[in-house]
């Protein structure tokens, strides 16, 4: 379970304080619920705090009781021939969706994974394309063109969406300043008369600075 629980930390990325996502309020790894140290489950509200562990509880109980036995289901048979890669993939998907879509889980029970793949791959135009590219890597993942990178234990990589939200982690992009023009200046003069003195031929030209913020959402 070790490269599911990789794989799905890599794209959701860790929150320690909730923000609202498609119908729900969620942190840690893109949940709507906290497993506490007790073993207790308690839905995210706004304001509350979680720490690491508590997410790692909660992310390890729902992949364990409710992601992985969907997904497992929707493929049937299938899945006992599935790497650990496969299996990781799928259950990203499912963790992302809530449950693994049809035609993916028809085309994996063919056991044709080449269909697969391209099934996985085939749900990038869902909900406007926001999720493509991490469809792009769960589909390369499951037909063995990718692996699962370590997770760093920041904010999700690249824009990866949950549900049907794009997610991009925070950035800001500031343009080059634009060094202003020095002024030319035109010295003639004509006989005694200086109103033709120091008369200058253009101005300092100022770029206004624009700042482009991306912010970050959750998951499922």
């Amino acid at each position: 379970m070790d490269a599911t629980l990789n794989l799905i930390r890599q794209f959701e990325g860790y929150r320690d304080t909730p923000y609202w996502d498609v119908n729900a309020f969620r942190t840690g790894y893109g949940s709507d619920t906290v497993t506490m140290a007790d073993g207790s489950v308690v839905p995210v509200t706004e304001g509350m705090r979680i720490t690491r562990e508590d997410a790692e509880r909660d992310l390890a109980r729902r992949v364990q009781s409710e992601f992985m036995p969907r997904a497992a289901s929707a493929v049937g048979s299938a899945w006992d021939t599935l790497s650990d890669q496969q299996k990781a993939a799928l259950v990203s998907i499912t963790y992302n969706y809530g449950s693994l879509p049809e035609s993916v889980a028809r085309a994996v029970s063919s056991g044709n994974f080449d269909a697969g793949a391209a099934a996985i791959r085939g749900l990038s135009s869902h909900n406007d394309g926001v999720n493509a590219k991490r469809r792009a890597q769960e589909a390369d993942i499951f037909g063995g063109a990718g692996s699962i990178p370590d997770y760093d234990g920041g904010a999700a990589t690249g824009t990866y969406a949950p549900g049907t939200q794009e997610r991009t982690s925070p950035t800001m992009r500031q343009p080059p300043k634009e060094e202003p023009k020095k002024p030319e200046l035109n010295f003639a003069v004509a006989g005694n008369d200086v109103s033709n003195f120091l008369r200058p031929q253009g101005v300092a030209q100022f770029a206004p600075l624009v700042y482009e913020r991306r912010n970050s959402l959750g998951g499922l």
